[in-house]
């Protein structure tokens, strides 16, 4: 059976490059990748590789792209920075096979400037991957790392504290596509 990735990206692509630099000499089938945002530096990236992106037109037609996945063979969605909210149709169609990276120890800080938000009250920081479904960021956590202990980073900047989790999320999502393997039943 093939296992297939689809990775999906709209900003600076940091996370898809940790990926592909750790992977991809090493896989049988090119992840299937996908950007919201036409301007993204994540397309450079993936250009550097030899790789094409999908970038889905707006309104964006979830049932045709579930369709462009299905015929790619892809198994497996892995969500690096894609800030849309997936509707529901999209997600039965994917059901437990669609992942997400979020920058905060769920379920604290869900949705968007979760760093910042974190940052100002003073606790803990750190970053999560969890399956996607309805709920914003609700989905089953399985990997976490705590970067942060509570008010452990008063010397920090903001930039300085975002810069750290965005160095360790590369880590983490590599660790991750790593244990798709065996978890999963997947490997890129």
């Amino acid at each position: 059976m093939q296992n297939r990735w689809a990775l999906f990206f709209s900003g600076r692509g940091s996370n898809l490059e940790a990926i592909l630099k750790t992977y991809f000499k090493t896989w049988s089938y090119p992840p299937v990748l996908v950007s919201d945002n036409p301007k993204s530096k994540g397309l450079q990236i993936a250009e550097s590789y030899g790789l094409t992106t999908h970038i889905l037109k707006k309104p964006i037609d979830y049932k045709l792209l579930s369709i462009f996945l299905k015929e790619q063979k892809v198994d497996h969605i892995f969500l690096l920075g894609y800030l849309k909210i997936i509707p529901a149709s999209f997600l039965s169609d994917w059901t437990n096979n669609i992942f997400n990276l979020h920058p905060s120890l769920l379920p604290a800080y869900p949705g968007l400037q979760s760093i910042e938000r974190a940052y100002e009250e003073k606790k803990a920081i750190g970053i999560t991957i969890h399956r996607v479904t309805e709920g914003v960021d609700q989905g089953q956590v399985l990997m976490q790392q705590k970067i942060f202990e509570d008010q452990s980073f008063d010397h920090l900047s903001l930039e300085e504290v975002k810069s750290i989790v965005h160095s360790k999320e590369h880590k983490l999502v590599c660790d991750f596509i790593l244990k798709g393997e065996t978890q999963f039943g997947s490997k890129i």
